[in-house]
């Protein structure tokens, strides 16, 4: 399938068997024969759709193989995924190096499905082959054919395949152009609905299909006219939705040999030039029953389409990425390569003839990239076969870490290797540790830079990654790197790509576009006062618009082979794009950005668009040099580029932390707090302790603390590199410690041996076994940031069960967690971790609520490509011994937290959060009593908790003992889901290698 929903350069089937029977699928025909195969194989193109059922192509690998050396941007085979729910053979299509699938379903109802499949259990099996192809990354394209409402709930079809699959973006509808018979007789049932009947079906599917983000996008080989799917306006013009229908620039649509128009329509429909038409299957079966003719063409917003151009550039790539593994030496959180990457040769006799015959075809660079390329053995003899073949630039994307020797840098150099893009994501050690979660790898990845900067033949760029973690260092960066090595070494910025590991922690780890603006426009215009070479990569994140006046080191215009072959599908845009300069060349923002934070930031650059005909064929756009030529293309207002000290960093915020922080009782002695930390979490904190009042903030401490720029802060508070340093420097009285997990026990003894109270982050500890030593040592000196232990709609409802005893003890509790699939209290992928720590939130509510420790009884989870429903019923183990229910319901339509308590006596008491406000229920044999309790601020009423446990010798809140339960529980229920199969693991996953103390660790 195409970038576009139901858009296809070209439609291939190899072999007409299927392990189903069903009436109305079009892979029936006849194949194509050899030479025809070849021919289109070898093509080339954008998108190209393997038809026939995948799991009967004994030939598919080689096939896909073929399509990839000739340069189809995409590949697509067909499914009805029943053979692909048994275990592990999801994984033979990704073997196989597709791009994804195109999954066949007929119906919502498991009888209609089956009896239509002639197959019983397809429809079941079907949905669980759809889960494990989404589990194992592959993109899932929708078919579904259109049938008379009466034995399909059109709408009801999508949303099911939508909740099976929810990372899906596309959809394809068709009209059945052929019906093969069945034990001798045609089914009349499954002929094709007349468009009067079905119409109101059809637009309500795509209505819900826009509303989930679905694509839909009608082509000629989907029989499906536009008197189907057309409206008025109140003005009387006749309009389609928005994008369903490719703008072909006033051209004649060209009709599938499957269908026409009838007579009536082609005498008198305005629009019957852009029709498609229907099926002759249709004609035969109605005529022009149901066919309404239309005054005018309708009118749609225009937008691209893949077509000539898009097959253009994608000839157009002058290099190839080969990959001779996806295993890697770090493991860096956002990782962008995974078993589905492309181009992945392992065996070297292979590796070595692909080489071989990319030289013979001509292409101009080859890019050895990974995983990690420097683990195979082999890598020296693949850059000599492409120095012999002819290739002229040959390119190593590494980390360098195996390179920090001069024989293997040298060895590489004389094989021929021509240009080296080194990942290295930090200017020092401490940053470097957060991103590739490896200890010592940064000083070894700068010994391998400085080994190849002794080869002036050499092209040395640096990769750097731009995320939540280093946004903030960038101009930092800039000038460690020229202090290194000059001008010697370019760099290129990279956002961090919202996709695989990122997806883990999506929320924590890819930041705004408006945040992190400032501080790259301000480290490229660094870069150009120095004269490093920079360019800013829009393929991986960062559209030109968002650049402004830096615009002319952005990529985008020499990036397109890439950007509109591959990253189309997986991109969006705002509604400005259509009106923008760079609209045919830009492919937006990565969906899954898009989803979080939406396209608001995107803006349209006024001026005549710029098409990709003109990038590919103008000399001077096609080796244009980021930074260092200027196009008139990319100019922004008056050209200028500002020096970076006129680029303004963010300005302070009106909640900016100041020193001292106002008690808000004149009678209240304020506390002296340090902060250990000041990533998200530990400016979090300085807020709270702003809006709590009653706290002196006596300093904020971190490896970077002194450097980084944090208007959060005001400049009078102190800043130091440790807590030693600011023990040193001001007075304290308690710590709260909101750095990274795994230094959480050291931080904290350190701050307990000094004296000092701390009010620890959450999870207490890396590890179980450390969180529970900590507790044994903290004597209540310890307050776990279990925030919503502090919730004013907990607090009541722990005030209803006050005694506990009788009556008033709890039966049954639940904890509900609705997120939608956007939002950033969902989980993006199957993520330990993550979950982990979801749970240990809502593990811990329960727990208060139920007044006593819990025991897992069971756990169960939903969900492919992620997770889409977790349930965990567990029971207290003291003397209530209430029934518990934990679930997250992860693909609602909107985010809640709801409390929920059954008594003794029959009450029922419930807390919901949502929509902004929270809501107390109390509801008895007299009805049903509500309050709305203060919404918001739990992290401040937690931190005033925290100095009233200091101040007054009060039992903390959450007490460090509450704090490792909460961990036991949610490390409970973690075993439980992978007893119970839940896809943490994927079988081809590739292997990443973390320091041991760096590890995430569960339990």
């Amino acid at each position: 399938m195409s970038p576009r929903a139901g858009t296809t350069d070209t439609s291939l089937l190899l072999a007409p068997g299927c392990n189903l029977a069903c009436p109305v699928c079009d892979c029936r025909g006849k194949p194509a024969d050899l030479g025809t195969r070849q021919r289109e194989l070898r093509r080339g193109g954008g998108v190209l759709e393997l038809r026939g059922e995948a799991s009967r192509l004994k030939d598919l690998g080689e096939a896909v193989r073929a399509a990839r050396d000739a340069g189809w941007g995409a590949v697509y085979a067909r499914t009805n995924g029943v053979a692909y729910a048994a275990q592990g053979r999801a994984e033979e299509l990704r073997a196989a190096g597709l791009t994804g699938v195109v999954l066949f379903l007929a119906s919502d109802r498991a009888a209609v499905h089956d009896a239509i499949a002639r197959v019983r259990g397809a429809f079941s099996a079907g949905l669980a082959g759809l889960g494990a192809i989404a589990a194992t990354g592959l993109d899932v394209v929708f078919e579904v054919p259109v049938l008379d409402p009466s034995i399909q709930d059109l709408r009801g079809t999508i949303a099911l395949l939508a909740t099976t699959a929810p990372s899906t973006r596309r959809v394809r509808l068709y009209t059945p152009s052929a019906l093969r018979p069945v034990d001798g007789r045609t089914p009349r049932e499954l002929s094709p609905p007349r468009w009067d009947r079905a119409r109101e079906a059809l637009l309500a599917a795509i209505t819900f299909a826009r509303e989930r983000g679905l694509e839909i996008t009608l082509t000629e080989r989907d029989g499906i006219p536009l008197c189907a799917v057309a409206t008025k306006d109140p003005d009387g013009s006749v309009v389609i939705p928005e994008r369903l229908l490719a703008d072909r620039g006033g051209r004649p649509i060209p009709r599938h040999a499957t269908s026409s128009l009838a007579p009536s329509c082609e005498a008198s429909c305005g629009a019957s030039r852009a029709c498609p038409g229907t099926t002759t299957l249709y004609l035969a079966t109605h005529g022009a029953a149901g066919l309404s003719p239309l005054p005018r063409a309708p009118q749609q917003r225009p937008r691209e389409r893949w077509d000539e151009t898009r097959k253009n550039a994608a000839r157009a790539a002058f290099f190839t990425v080969l990959r001779p593994t996806v295993h890697c030496n770090q493991d860096c959180w956002f990782c962008s390569a995974n078993e589905t990457s492309h181009n992945v040769e392992e065996d070297p006799g292979r590796m070595m003839r692909r080489i071989a015959r990319l030289g013979r075809t001509g292409v101009e660079q080859i890019s050895f990239s990974g995983g990690e390329p420097t683990l195979s053995r082999h890598l020296v003899d693949y850059v000599s076969v492409a120095k012999r073949t002819g290739v002229r630039s040959i390119e190593l994307v590494t980390n360098a870490v195996l390179l920090d020797k001069p024989e293997k840098v040298d060895a590489l150099v004389r094989a021929g290797l021509t240009n080296v893009f080194v990942s290295l994501h930090a200017h020092d050690e401490a940053l470097a540790r957060q991103m590739t979660r490896k200890m010592g790898d940064h000083a070894r990845t700068l010994r391998a830079l400085h080994l190849f900067a002794r080869h002036d033949e050499l092209r040395l760029d640096v990769n750097h990654v731009v995320s939540a973690q280093n946004f903030r260092h960038l101009v930092r960066f800039v000038e460690w790197i020229h202090a290194e090595f000059g001008a010697r070494i370019g760099i290129s910025f990279a956002y961090v790509t919202p996709q695989y590991k990122a997806l883990e922690r999506l929320a924590d780890h890819v930041p705004r576009f408006s945040d992190v603006m400032p501080y790259l426009k301000r480290a490229i215009a660094r870069a150009s006062e120095l004269g490093v070479e920079v360019v800013v990569g829009s393929r991986q994140g960062v559209p030109p618009c968002q650049l402004e006046e830096m615009m002319p080191w952005s990529d985008v215009l020499v990036s397109l082979s890439g950007a509109l072959t591959e990253d189309l599908p997986q991109k969006q845009k705002g509604p400005a794009c259509a009106d923008c300069r760079f609209d045919l060349v830009c492919t937006g923002v990565w969906k899954p950005y898009a989803a979080v934070f939406g396209t608001g930031e995107l803006r349209a650059i006024p001026g005549e668009k710029i098409t990709p005909e003109k990038c590919l064929n103008e000399p001077r756009i096609a080796r244009f040099r980021p930074g260092i030529d200027r196009l008139d293309e990319l100019r922004f207002g008056d050209g200028r580029v500002p020096h970076s000290a006129e680029i303004p960093l963010p300005e302070a915020p009106r909640e900016r932390v100041h020193l001292p922080v106002a008690p808000t009782e004149a009678t209240s002695p304020a506390l002296r707090v340090a902060i250990v930390g000041t990533g998200r979490r530990g400016l979090a904190f300085a807020k709270a302790l702003e809006q709590a009042g009653g706290f002196v903030l006596s300093g904020i401490t971190s490896p970077h603390a002194p450097d980084k720029d944090l208007p959060e802060i005001a400049a009078d508070v102190p800043r130091a590199r440790s807590l030693a340093e600011l023990c040193a420097r001001a007075p304290i009285d308690a710590v709260i410690v909101a750095t990274s997990t795994r230094e959480h026990a050291e931080i904290t003894r350190d701050a307990l041996a000094r004296g000092l109270p701390c009010l620890v982050e959450k999870p207490l500890g890396a590890t179980l076994a450390e969180a529970e030593a900590l507790a044994a040592e903290a004597k209540e000196r310890i307050t776990v940031a279990q925030q919503l232990r502090a919730a004013g709609g907990l607090e009541e409802v722990l005030s209803v069960l006050a005694d506990r005893s009788g009556a008033t003890r709890p039966v049954e509790i639940e904890v509900i967690h609705r997120a939608t699939p956007s939002s950033p209290a969902s989980l993006h992928a199957w993520s330990r971790t993550a979950l982990y720590e979801l749970l240990i939130h809502l593990g811990d509510l329960a727990r208060a609520v139920a007044g006593e420790d819990l025991r897992v009884r069971k756990a169960s989870a939903k969900g492919g490509g992620r997770p889409e429903r977790v349930t965990v019923r567990a029971r207290g183990q003291g003397p209530l011994q209430p029934d518990v229910t934990i679930e997250l319901l992860l693909a609602e339509v909107a985010d809640a937290l709801e409390v929920r308590a059954r008594l003794a006596d029959g009450r029922r008491v419930s807390w919901i959060r949502s929509e902004g406000r929270d809501l107390v229920e109390v509801s008895d044999a007299g009805g049903k009593r509500t309050r709305t309790p203060p919404r918001g601020g739990d992290l401040a009423r937690l931190c005033v908790a925290f100095r009233e446990s200091v101040l007054r010798g009060d039992r903390p809140k959450v007490t460090a003992e509450d704090g490792a339960r909460a961990m036991r529980l949610a490390a409970e229920v973690i075993t439980a889901l992978e007893a119970s199969g839940a896809p943490f693991d994927r079988a081809a996953e590739p292997k990443r290698v973390a320091s041991v103390p760096l590890r995430d660790r569960v339990g």
